[in-house]
């Protein structure tokens, strides 16, 4: 054991506080590639392949339903954007727990667990798809570029209404064996907005089932400040995120939004049988159970969220 300080609390080379700067951090862009030449449209979806990959894009929902290689396909449920996270105790409050208001998702949880439905415009571009979602309270854009290395770049943009959700992203659920996180970003513990300043800009590793629980289940997991992200197998075979603009957050958990919703205890949980991914822009900060989130720390109504990522397979 390392011999004490001379003040006898830590050991030797303790870590009592840290700090990190950004010195210069280099514009995400992009990357440049000519258009895709492979699309093909059917009644029900539009196929766009580059590079051995192809991607599915169903008409009925504008939603990514599906992306396709050699090894097969990655997907068990669509890549579809999400409003909504797991009501936390500090969300419902004291007497909303009380009074069961973490049972009820609302609408923004309903669009998060069955969809958004049918979008208002649907369009196919020069190498790829647009559609705009009208919501009850806001506008949700998409466009997806697939480029000639294959992967998918996908900008999604929310102009929020009178009500703003507590969250703006996406989110899909893949097979359980896509278990091994590894990211770019503040870590390893959780970080909220509002409370990340101790988490380390570095790269970090984690598995899917190692994650902070609470007795209630709620939102838990996020890692704020994330540059790119790969969710791989045993093989580090998988998929790879990178933003393009602007960082994004993350979590991973071993069951669904739904799930972890509808649960009233840990023991309700399921075991892992599927791995939801989560990419957000933006949700709220965290308040506690008798001190709501201050509103610097919320999605603000009528106001435009932007989330531009970069999907690859890997």
């Amino acid at each position: 054991m390392p011999p004490l300080s001379k003040w006898g609390w830590a050991s030797s080379g303790h870590i009592a506080v840290y700090d990190q700067w950004t010195l210069r951090e280099n514009a995400a862009h992009a990357p440049i590639y000519d258009p895709a030449k492979n699309i093909c449209e059917t009644g029900k979806e539009v196929t766009v392949s580059a590079n051995g990959v192809t991607y599915h894009i169903s008409k009925a929902s504008g939603n990514l339903t599906q992306i396709m290689t050699a090894q097969g396909e990655f997907l068990k449920s669509p890549i579809r954007p999400s409003f909504f996270r797991a009501i936390t105790d500090a969300d419902a409050g004291f007497v909303g727990l009380m009074m069961g208001k973490a049972n009820r998702p609302g609408y923004f949880g309903k669009i998060s667990f069955s969809g958004i439905g049918r979008p208002s415009h649907f369009a196919v571009t020069t190498n790829g798809v647009k559609v705009v979602h009208k919501l009850k309270s806001g506008i949700y854009q998409c466009q997806y570029t697939v480029f000639e290395d294959g992967s998918i770049g996908i900008d999604c943009s929310l102009q929020t209404g009178k009500n703003p959700p507590a969250r703006f992203g996406m989110h899909t659920e893949l097979d359980a064996k896509y278990h091994c996180l590894t990211w770019f970003g503040k870590g390893p513990h959780d970080t909220y907005w509002g409370r990340d300043s101790s988490g380390i800009v570095a790269v970090h590793t984690a598995d899917v089932l190692d994650q902070d629980e609470y007795v209630r289940p709620q939102e838990h997991g996020n890692k704020r400040d994330v540059r790119w992200l790969t969710l791989t197998d045993n093989n580090s075979s998988g998929i790879r995120i990178d933003c393009v603009q602007t960082p994004f957050s993350t979590s991973v958990w071993p069951y669904s939004l739904q799930e972890l919703q509808r649960a009233k205890h840990v023991h309700d949980l399921p075991d892992h049988t599927q791995t939801t991914l989560n990419i957000d822009c933006l949700q709220n900060g965290l308040g506690d159970c008798f001190v709501p989130c201050p509103e610097r720390y919320k999605i603000l109504p009528n106001t435009e969220y932007r989330l531009c990522i970069r999907i690859s397979a890997i």
